[in-house]
């Protein structure tokens, strides 16, 4: 599985899912997540730790880890539940950034 990560409609980048834990974010003094978004983010939008795409039972879920930034799939809210990820899903972060999750 992979990410196609971009803003405003550019790709800018494949990400391949290569672990069971997955990371989005920007980077901080001490980390730099698995996908980062900090040469994108320019307003700073996105969290440290925005999210996580983590894989179970041979799925991939996406888990909200900020809780003061936006973050939907598709344009559906991601609250308090973990949401199951389909081919082809749209991830979007801060209203702003977005990630195509890609199955195969």
């Amino acid at each position: 599985a992979s990410c196609l990560v971009g803003s405003e409609m550019c790709i800018r980048d494949r990400v391949n899912l290569e672990y069971d834990e997955t990371i989005i974010g920007r980077q901080s003094i001490n980390s730099i997540p698995d996908i980062d978004m900090t040469s994108i983010d320019e307003d700073r939008n996105v969290s440290r730790q925005h999210a996580m795409i983590y894989k179970e039972d041979g799925n991939f879920y996406l888990r909200k880890l900020s809780a003061s930034n936006a973050l939907h799939v598709n344009t559906e809210p991601v609250i308090d539940e973990d949401v199951k990820l389909n081919d082809g899903d749209m991830i979007v972060l801060s209203r702003k950034y977005g990630l195509q999750f890609i199955a195969q």
